[in-house]
């Protein structure tokens, strides 16, 4: 297992990549939420890329590709119908999606992003994928991000709710931040000398090989855990850090993932954010007509 860790910026040259597909999922009322997403990827994601799509899991298709006629010049739409699945399967089913729509997947850069993230800059000079390991690149959670120093102190005094996250490390015995799984009854337990980054599960990257490889293992994960009866903690994050501690990968700034209120992630200058939502926003549990 292994890990290279970004906490900068690689410079202002721009990167001519070929083709970019950004995989998405907004079924019911969350459409609403992407029309925003998607319209900061036209303006800012990805500029200098020769050709960007859209690879959109939906249930409402019509009214996604009306907006797009509407809205989008540059940015390419393909759509993909699945059911109005909402919580916890829309989010725990993704990688599922993903490797049942592979064949129409073939951009050779691939981009997941959440659908109520907020896309600010341009942010393509910060990628290098031929340094990857393992061809994919994982965004450091901004809820366990923490300065060091004096400073790390100050930011314990101006948001206690930071402290949380460390005690529970500390009575875990843990070597790194995170909120991992933590019952062996799923596929998502990870040892604890293997807690080292957390990531998070909503902006992520990599080349089309290995992304599709790792879908299609976490899926299966989720399969199992799911003929036991068993939901791990934090959905598809659980399962992408237990993937990403078994099996490395190199690890992005928050640059590519802030909390605008979040003043300790200032010094990074987010360039994707979290949208800010109501409390219990996106967590409609799924339910069907009974001929659905």
């Amino acid at each position: 297992m292994s890990y290279a860790i970004s906490v900068k910026s690689f410079g202002e040259d721009t990167k001519n990549f070929e083709s970019v597909g950004i995989l998405m999922i907004a079924t019911n009322g969350y459409l609403e939420r992407w029309f925003d997403t998607a319209t900061g990827i036209e303006q800012h994601a990805f500029l200098e890329a020769k050709r960007v799509s859209i690879h959109l899991f939906t249930n409402r298709v019509d009214e996604a590709q009306r907006w797009v006629e509407l809205n989008l010049r540059r940015v390419h739409l393909i759509t993909h119908k699945i059911k109005g699945w909402g919580w916890p399967e829309a989010t725990l089913f993704r990688y599922q999606f993903f490797v049942e729509a592979s064949e129409a997947i073939s951009e050779k850069l691939l981009m997941y992003c959440d659908s109520d993230m907020l896309i600010k800059e341009d942010f393509g000079n910060l990628l290098e994928p031929e340094t990857w390991i393992g061809g994919i690149a994982f965004v450091q959670h901004p809820g366990f991000f923490r300065n060091s120093g004096i400073k790390s102190l100050i930011d314990y005094f101006m948001n206690p709710r930071l402290l949380g996250p460390l005690v529970q490390a500390k009575i875990a015995r843990s070597p790194g931040l995170g909120s991992w799984e933590n019952s062996r009854s799923s596929t998502a337990y990870l040892e604890l000398k293997e807690r080292k980054n957390y990531v998070h599960g909503a902006v992520w990257f990599g080349k089309q090989d290995p992304v599709m490889k790792m879908c299609k293992l976490l899926a299966e994960n989720i399969r199992k855990d799911l003929s036991s009866g068993y939901i791990a903690k934090w959905h598809d994050e659980s399962h992408l850090n237990c993937y990403l501690g078994k099996y490395g990968g190199s690890i992005l700034s928050n640059e590519l993932s802030g909390v605008s209120d979040y003043r300790h992630l200032n010094k990074f200058n987010s360039r994707i954010i979290t949208a800010k939502k109501s409390s219990g926003e996106g967590r409609k549990l799924t339910e069907f007509d009974s001929d659905a």
